[in-house]
């Protein structure tokens, strides 16, 4: 049995309409055996990212049998920027990914997940976004979170 414990989202990655998608998989692929807990190996999933679904496609992976128990990772390679809005007297982070579909605010969007992700791991594969990144890792209510800034 293969354990599903690798999920890849890629998107447009450049300003420069770099398209091709498939150089996060290359990435991570050999990532995999680092990440095996097991004497089975451990089958990556690799969506595109897309505004409309990637929150399904988060709640499904966590949801996978091979994801009840042992950490599980999630990669988000796509452009990315973050910055500080407003929010009365406070201040809340804005980590966006372009999305084949459109941006997405990944640090207002995945913590609806979050009494579902405390077996995640984020890597966050976009510019910026990894600035104060326990800020999105408490959000998240994730297990860690590694990202750029």
């Amino acid at each position: 049995m293969a354990y599903e414990k690798l999920l890849i989202f890629e998107s447009i990655w450049s300003d420069d309409d770099i398209t091709d998608t498939r150089e996060a998989k290359r990435i991570y692929a050999s990532l995999e055996t680092l990440f095996s807990l097991h004497d089975e190996p451990i089958r990556i999933i690799q969506r595109p990212l897309l505004s409309s679904l990637y929150i399904k496609d988060i709640n499904d992976f966590v949801s996978l049998a091979a994801n009840q128990k042992g950490p599980n990772v999630i990669i988000m390679s796509a452009h990315g920027s973050h910055s500080l809005v407003g929010k009365g007297e406070s201040n809340k982070h804005r980590r966006e990914l372009t999305a084949f579909d459109g941006a997405i605010n990944i640090s207002k969007e995945i913590p609806q997940l979050s009494d579902r992700l405390h077996r995640t791991i984020f890597i966050l594969d976009a510019c910026d976004v990894g600035k104060n990144i326990s800020s999105f890792c408490k959000a998240a209510g994730a297990l860690g979170a590694i990202g750029f800034s």
